[in-house]
């Protein structure tokens, strides 16, 4: 991977946000509501996405190994997962 951006105020690259992100559909202010960052530094990396998506979405891709094999390199990791919108919507019925 050539340049690797990051998300101001964070240790985040951009590629880590925009994975993130989707999860969120893209909304960066129900996003700033589980993590700690200024909406306003989630947008700008957003936008930062929509514009170089198809290098940002390869640097996704390469980095997709996997909860099993990521805990074989990093035993202590523990997974954490964002409801899918459907999910939520459905959940508050």
């Amino acid at each position: 991977m050539g340049r690797q951006p990051y998300m101001k105020v964070s240790g985040l690259a951009i590629w880590e946000v925009a994975m993130i992100a989707k999860r969120y559909v893209m909304d960066a202010e129900r996003m700033a509501e589980d993590y700690p960052y200024p909406v306003d530094s989630i947008r700008a990396a957003i936008s930062y996405y929509e514009a170089y998506r198809e290098e940002i979405d390869l640097a996704i891709e390469d980095n997709q190994i996997g909860y099993e094999a990521m805990q074989r390199l990093l035993p202590g990791v523990k997974l954490f997962e964002v409801p899918k919108e459907s999910d939520v919507r459905e959940a508050k019925r």
